[in-house]
């Protein structure tokens, strides 16, 4: 999730949690969909992913997430926009 931060947003994890619901066997895959929104003051965010095997989810993770604005003392201003990840 911190790779889809907007710009000058930072994201701090206060929490994870997960609940099994049986025992997993052979590949494990984990899905998970996040509308990140502008969080211009202090905002709560909680993600929810499914893990799965090949025949049904074995566990439900939350991640809560405390995004702010970053302050301005630590912005670094970034003028070469080719460095960015895409």
């Amino acid at each position: 999730m911190t790779t889809a931060l907007p710009d000058g947003v930072r994201g701090i994890v206060l929490g994870i949690s997960v609940e099994y619901l049986k025992k997993a066997r052979g590949t494990l895959t984990a899905e998970t969909v996040v509308e990140v929104p502008e969080a211009p003051a202090q905002t709560e965010l909680e993600d929810h992913a499914e893990i799965r095997d090949a025949v049904a989810v074995v566990a439900r993770v939350t991640v809560r997430w405390r995004l702010d604005p970053v302050p301005p003392a630590l912005a670094v201003i970034d003028t070469d926009s080719s460095s960015r990840p895409t």
